[in-house]
C-alpha cells in the first residue's frame, strides 16, 4: 500500500498527493517507489509502482519527464506519452498530473477563478532560467492573475544540506535573491525559501511545511543517494 507523505485540497478544487518512497515494489537502491523510469530502475518495477499510483486515484496518469528548464506543455486527457517538461498544465476535471522529484522542488498551484491547475518541477537550473516568473507567465495567459494564485510547495533538499558552487548561487540568485545561504564559509541555496519569498511578493498564496529530502530516509534524495528512484506529486482537477 502506498505510504503518502501528505496529501489534501487546494481551494476544495483540486486534490494532491505527495507520494513517499514506501510503499512500491522496486529493488535497492531504488527501493521502494520509483515513478522514474530514466533512473536505471527496472521498467516493469517502475510499471507497476506506476499502476499501483494509478489504482489509488482511479484516474489516468500524465507524467512528466523533467527537462530542468521552463518547457510547458498543456494536458487535455487525451495524451498518453510521457511529457518532457518542467510545468504541466490543464483545466480539465480529473485529468491527473504527475511532477516526479528527487531534491528538487515540486510545486501544484490552482485558482478559484477559473478551473486551472498547474504542476512543476524546479531545479537550480529552472530557477535559473526564470521558472518562478515563468509560472506566473503560464498563469496569466489562461486568464489567472498572481493575487488568485494558491500553491503548495513539496519536499526538497534545504539550504544547509545543498552546498553548490558560487557560480550555481549567483544563478539561482539572480531570480531567487531570497535563497541564498552561506554557512561556514560554504554557498549554498535554499530554492524553497527563495520560491516562497518570489511568490508571496507577488501575491500567490504558499503553502510551505514539507520535509528536506536529505534529511528525510522516507525520502529518494539525489544528494544523499546518488543512485536513486523519484517520488512524485499527483494532482488533479475535482
Amino acid at each position: 500500500m502506498i505510504n503518502w507523505l501528505a496529501s489534501g485540497s487546494l481551494l476544495n478544487i483540486a486534490e494532491y498527493r505527495f507520494s513517499s518512497r514506501l510503499g512500491g515494489v522496486s529493488a535497492v537502491p531504488f527501493d521502494e517507489l520509483n515513478l522514474a523510469n530514466w533512473v536505471g530502475d527496472d521498467p516493469a518495477k517502475v510499471k507497476a509502482n506506476k499502476e499501483l499510483l494509478a489504482q489509488s486515484t482511479g484516474l489516468q496518469l500524465h507524467f512528466m519527464e523533467p527537462e530542468h528548464g521552463t518547457v510547458v506543455q498543456d494536458v487535455t486527457g487525451d495524451e498518453v506519452m510521457l511529457k518532457k517538461a518542467d510545468l504541466l498544465v490543464t483545466t480539465k476535471k480529473l485529468v491527473a498530473l504527475v511532477a516526479p522529484s528527487a531534491d528538487c522542488v515540486s510545486l501544484v498551484a490552482t485558482s478559484a477563478k477559473k478551473p486551472f491547475l498547474l504542476l512543476a518541477h524546479i531545479g537550480w537550473r529552472g530557477a535559473a532560467a526564470g521558472i518562478a516568473q515563468k509560472i506566473l507567465t503560464t498563469a496569466s495567459i489562461y486568464g489567472i492573475n498572481s493575487t488568485d494564485l494558491n500553491l503548495i510547495l513539496g519536499p526538497a533538499i534545504c539550504g544547509h544540506c545543498y552546498p553548490v558552487s558560487k557560480e550555481v548561487q549567483l544563478a539561482v540568485t539572480e531570480n531567487l535573491p531570497a535563497a541564498e545561504l552561506n554557512k561556514k564559509g560554504h554557498s549554498g541555496v535554499d530554492l524553497r525559501v527563495g520560491l516562497t519569498d518570489f511568490f508571496i511578493k507577488s501575491g500567490v498564496t504558499v503553502t510551505n511545511s514539507l520535509p528536506c529530502t536529505f534529511e528525510t530516509e522516507a525520502l529518494y534524495s539525489y544528494r544523499r543517494e546518488g543512485r536513486t528512484g523519484r517520488q512524485a506529486v499527483i494532482a488533479w482537477l475535482t
